[in-house]
């Protein structure tokens, strides 16, 4: 068993390393695009930077809820202090 956890761990270093040599249009675990990205240009419309990643929605939306006061001031924070247009206000 052990013998089979080293060579694994073996196989994976190696393949990591070698991975760093290949060209850049060779797709490996570490140039592949993310998994929700569909490689779309996102337009602003106006909208705040933080809010024009691009990407793809998975399965359908099952339900909704409304967020308690906390949740609503903890992702309040988590936009202001991740989004550009923030910046020359924290200055």
């Amino acid at each position: 068993m052990e013998g089979s956890i080293c060579e694994a761990y073996i196989i994976e270093e190696i393949s990591t390393l070698c991975s760093l040599y290949f060209e850049p249009t060779v797709e490996s675990r570490f140039t592949q695009v993310p998994r929700n990205d569909d490689a779309s240009e996102v337009e602003s419309l106006g909208r705040l930077s933080i809010f024009t990643y691009p990407g793809r929605p998975l399965g359908r939306g099952s339900w909704q809820r409304l967020l308690t006061e906390e949740e609503y001031h903890i992702v309040s924070n988590y936009v202001l202090f991740n989004c550009e247009e923030m910046i020359p206000f924290m200055k």
